[in-house]
């Protein structure tokens, strides 16, 4: 795989253990999560993402609106 070290630097590496994934939880502190509990934190991650979006829109088109006006 390619790690990541920096912004656009990476590294070969090779996965090892892919049981256990590290999530970071704030502070940059580490704990280990099962691949069902990360599935679960992209999941809610991607749906706050979708709701950003369309919030997102509905802002835009309000902004429009009353430019259009």
């Amino acid at each position: 795989i390619l790690a990541p070290l920096s912004g656009g630097i990476f590294l070969r590496a090779e996965l090892k253990d892919n049981k256990k994934f590290k999530v970071n939880v704030g502070s940059s502190i580490m704990v280990d999560k099962t691949s069902e509990e990360v599935k679960d934190i992209i999941k809610n991650q991607l749906k706050n993402m979708e709701e950003a979006e369309k919030e997102m829109k509905e802002n835009l088109s309000k902004i429009n609106f009353e430019l259009n006006k």
